[in-house]
């Protein structure tokens, strides 16, 4: 009989490897556990620790606003993260532009606080509070320091918070920020408020430039005139408008250079343009917008009951009408933004006999309505023509109703200029790009930090 190993012996070797195999899966799925779990606590170390900074960095923050309103010290305590420093980043600049005149407000650096715990970044930048990470853009938890209100006619309150030292630390740390000096940098002597006309710019140069954008887009409703990825890098400018306001003409021909200039209107409404892609000659407007063309050449009616509001037409060269009218209808307004000649020729008509007041040309200085435009034959002008840098020439049998500002007024031939009383109590309230406002009101704090 041949020999064959006993049954016995392949149960027992079987048995004795099948306790091994049990205990390799056993010590593997514990090992597993343990990574997991370390995982996890490490996970949840981390969301502790980036709470703990958050908190800390909020209370900081609380606590330097407190240093802008009268407190000169302030004690902080950071714990969870690994350390915070302060870097030399951001400039802010504000300047009044009236057209020929800007006016700088402020232009101060602000420094940023860094406060770094594992892969991310918490950011405190003039009062704003950021997180940063490699995930997308940086996420606003606390806005900065700028406030604009739509109340009281337009406010705009600012403190540029510097923090001066290059302070650095790792956390845990505990110190004190002193408030080192205080100006207001508007109004000042020199410079009061209502503001009057004009366009204020505030720009902002940040490497957290995308999170100010952010802000100033949510939470001011300024118009962003150049983004970070525009022009200058990490560089945001934000433009507000502070409106030209026409308080009532007491007679129908004003010669008046030194009357409230619209230049810087004219260029907003250009600026608001970008494209000339509007051919309104020979058409009827529906819509209550700003409309941009290169010149007008026929009939224009503007149809204000079927656009539901006022119309405005930006013209970036001439208004060369010849037996032709430019109308409104129904009980809105139209506006014309002029930065080239306007010409009148034949029995051409401008506006209403109905209502005056209801048409308005605004010149920049560019513009004129002079007499190498024409301007004979028997045109009619009903309506508001306000230049005060510019020079309007009535030549033929031209008659206007209304008022004009100007300049100068030349008149030659036999024009006849009629005053509408409706207009000595007439107030126009016009806007540039971005939203409105009058008041201004800015502050600049130092800040320095300490150890205890």
């Amino acid at each position: 009989m041949a020999w064959r190993p006993s049954r016995g012996i392949d149960r027992g070797v079987s048995t004795v490897l099948g306790y091994v195999l049990i205990a390799g899966f056993v010590a593997l799925g514990t090992t597993s556990l343990v990574l997991v779990g370390m995982a996890v606590v490490e996970d949840t170390s981390d969301r502790i620790g980036l709470t703990q900074a958050e908190d800390a960095l909020e209370r900081f923050a609380a606590d330097v606003d407190g240093l802008t309103t009268g407190e000169t010290t302030a004690g902080f305590r950071f714990q969870g993260g690994d350390e915070i420093r302060v870097i030399e980043d951001g400039q802010l600049r504000i300047v009044h532009d009236q057209g020929d005149t800007e006016t700088e407000v402020i232009d101060t650096s602000l420094n940023a606080l860094v406060y770094r715990i594992g892969d991310t970044r918490l950011v405190y930048q003039s009062g704003g509070i950021w997180r940063v990470d490699d995930t997308g853009e940086p996420l606003l938890l606390r806005p900065p320091s700028i406030e604009y209100r739509a109340t009281d006619e337009g406010t705009m309150l600012v403190d540029a918070i510097r923090l001066k030292s290059d302070y650095a630390a790792d956390v845990p740390v505990a110190g004190t920020a002193l408030r080192v000096n205080q100006s207001q940098a508007y109004p000042t002597t020199d410079q009061s408020n209502p503001l009057e006309n004009g366009t204020v710019r505030a720009t902002i140069e940040s490497q957290f430039c995308p999170a100010w954008a952010a802000y100033f887009e949510q939470r001011t409703a300024g118009a962003v005139v150049e983004g970070c990825d525009e022009g200058t890098t990490n560089q945001l400018t934000v433009q507000f408008s502070v409106p030209f306001v026409f308080t009532g003409a007491d007679k129908a021909v004003i010669e008046d250079p030194t009357a409230t200039p619209v230049t810087w209107l004219v260029e907003a409404k250009h600026d608001a343009c970008g494209e000339m892609g509007d051919d309104v000659s020979g058409e009827e407007l529906t819509e209550s917008r700003l409309y941009c063309t290169e010149r007008i050449t026929g009939k224009i009616t503007a149809n204000t009951t079927a656009a539901g509001g006022d119309i405005e037409i930006y013209v970036d060269d001439t208004i060369d009408i010849k037996n032709s009218d430019i109308t409104v209808t129904g009980a809105r307004n139209l506006t014309l933004y002029v930065n080239g000649s306007v010409t009148s020729n034949g029995n051409a008509v401008i506006g209403n006999q109905s209502d005056p007041t209801q048409t308005r040309l605004f010149f920049s200085a560019n513009a004129t309505m002079d007499k190498d435009s024409g301007n004979t034959g028997t045109p009619d002008i009903y309506g508001l023509l306000y230049g005060p840098e510019s020079s309007v020439y009535l030549g033929g049998d031209t008659y206007v109703e209304g008022a004009i500002v100007a300049a100068n007024v030349t008149e030659q031939g036999s024009p006849n200029v009629v005053h509408d009383e409706d207009f000595e109590d007439l107030r126009i309230v016009e806007a540039g790009a971005g939203p409105p406002f009058y008041y201004l009101n800015v502050d600049r704090t130092d800040v320095d930090l300490r150890d205890r």
